[in-house]
């Protein structure tokens, strides 16, 4: 490497920016489908890639006063994407290791083991080429300025490369590879010595092996029909037997967490969920042609309930593939419904005014739910699209009772959608633990006798839960006296519903850590 080129340092700041920005993208969604895709799991995976940085920058510092960088930038390109490599060949292994401790304690070791090495090391180059350019003239401070804002650039580049075309074609094992090839043939590209080249095949080696043992084993009753890595998380579809009746289920997974359950080869897509019932039970108040809009596709099993009613259906996911996916494997049939990939809060924000009878909400990432849909900012503008008699109803994962953060939040909920102006009550089908609870919000009272058992789908009427909501419906009409107090409102400016809800959803993800990930890598 000639330090008097300064061409060449710039390619290699750019290098290094492509590789860090990918480097904490793709480990960050590799590891969402067992942490979560939470606020929280995020803050922690940029909190750790920040904190690498900032050792490799002053390492890199120290570094460019004790060595010539044009000697050791080579070996630290080399060195980086061996540590990554390997990260990746043992990542069964180290999941195994991490799932055992708690929480946020193997996140955060699972994490400093796959990124602090690479990023370590990667982060000290920058220092070196600013080295590099200053050796024989004065003005590192512009120099310095121009090596960030090239690594800036390549950051950028890569983060859309990834997240717009990479990520939703190939997935994010495939991308993690390439960047570790990336990176080590920099390095062969700089000093084609000896040593050089013996660690460009140990890693080559390293990603033919990694790719090839990579692929997830079926688990006894429990069988991967689909399997998908995108930049929205991963999709599974599973064909398993339910412990109880040894009955065949197929069930959709995002990022190991289930979506949609129904019974395999029905093709009526019977869901297994009861709050699916429920949605269609109070959606037979309103007639055949009534004009529905969905948000949140998942297996499409509301969809099926839907279409039997007879109405007239929008149905809008973000996540592209879970049309194809509904259809394959759920039997929701595309014709069906008008589909729309676009944010829920988005379309809601252009949809036309007094157009739906019903509006649904029923999203989820993982176990957590987009805050940003369930404001009062948001239920205002639905209020504003649904006809004069329309009704809002909300699948939502809380519980009403008790004075928890997770009941708190339940509640907050509640009130902020009394405070759009809808008459509300909410249904809790759990009672005493978390689960499922549903909100019906309507622009005026409704009454829940007019509910006919002939006009519901055959499989809603024969439900025992439907029935004994029919004949005892045991909702929730007004605020806790004893919680109005700590009853917090939900607006755009102060999204709190998660915090509020990382009690219950952090249990839940342990359950999953338990019940899935810990068999899928025993």
């Amino acid at each position: 490497m000639n330090s008097k080129a300064p061409n060449l340092n710039f390619i290699l700041a750019f290098v290094c920016g492509v590789a860090i920005i990918s480097i904490e993208l793709l480990i960050g969604k590799l590891l969402s489908a067992i942490f979560g895709a939470s606020l929280f799991i995020w803050t922690s995976i940029i909190g750790i890639t920040l904190m690498s940085l900032a050792f490799g920058y002053f390492y890199g510092g120290w570094l460019s006063n004790k060595v010539r960088s044009k000697r050791f930038i080579p070996s630290l390109f080399t060195a980086a994407a061996l540590f990554m490599i390997t990260g990746l060949f043992f990542y069964p292994f180290l999941v195994k290791f991490s799932i055992g401790l708690p929480m946020f304690l193997g996140l955060f070791v699972l994490t400093s083991l796959l990124i602090f090495p690479a990023l370590f090391l990667l982060g000290s180059v920058e220092p070196l080429l600013i080295q590099a350019l200053n050796q024989s003239k004065v003005g590192s401070g512009f120099d310095a300025g121009r090596v960030y804002t090239v690594s800036t650039i390549g950051g950028v580049l890569g983060n859309y490369l990834l997240g717009f075309l990479l990520i939703p074609k190939f997935g994010v094992k495939l991308p993690l590879m390439v960047v570790c090839f990336f990176i080590a043939l920099t390095a062969f590209f700089l000093v084609r010595n000896k040593r050089t080249i013996l660690g460009i095949l140990i890693v080559s080696v390293l990603i033919v092996m990694t790719f090839f043992l990579s692929s997830e084993n079926d688990l006894p009753d429990f069988k991967v029909i689909y399997s998908s890595d995108g930049l929205l998380g991963k999709l599974d579809v599973v064909d398993r037997k339910n412990n109880k009746d040894q009955s065949e289920q197929r069930v959709l997974y995002s990022n190991n967490s289930g979506q949609s359950f129904v019974v395999k080869g029905d093709h009526n897509a019977t869901s297994v969920f009861r709050y699916v019932h429920f949605i269609s039970t109070i959606s037979s108040l309103k007639p055949k042609g009534s004009r529905v809009l969905l948000l949140g596709m998942a297996g499409g099993s509301l969809v099926n309930e839907l279409s039997r009613l007879g109405f007239e259906i929008d149905v809008v996911d973000i996540d592209p593939r879970v049309f194809d996916v509904a259809e394959d494997y759920f039997y929701a049939n595309k014709s069906m419904y008008n589909a729309y990939v676009d944010d829920g809060r988005h379309f809601i924000k252009v949809a036309n005014e007094d157009y739906y009878d019903i509006v649904i909400i029923d999203i989820s990432s993982s176990e957590v739910q987009p805050s940003h849909l369930y404001t009062k900012e948001c239920f205002t503008e639905i209020h504003n699209s649904l006809k004069d008699d329309g009704m809002l109803l909300v699948n939502y994962q809380g519980l009403l009772n008790g004075n928890s953060p997770m009941a708190i939040a339940s509640w907050s909920l509640f009130k902020t959608l009394e405070s759009s102006g809808f008459n509300t009550f909410a249904y809790d089908f759990e009672n005493k633990a978390i689960g499922d609870v549903e909100y019906v919000a309507t622009k005026k009272r409704i009454d829940l006798s007019k509910i006919n058992l002939r006009s519901l789908n055959i499989c809603c009427a024969n439900r025992p839960e439907i029935i004994t909501f029919i004949n005892r419906p045991r909702i929730a009409s007004k605020l806790p006296i004893k919680l109005a107090k700590k009853i917090p409102l939900l607006v755009d400016n102060n999204p709190i519903l998660e915090k509020l809800k990382f009690e219950g959803n952090l249990r839940t993800r342990e359950k999953i850590i338990r019940s899935i990930i810990f068999n899928q890598y025993k």
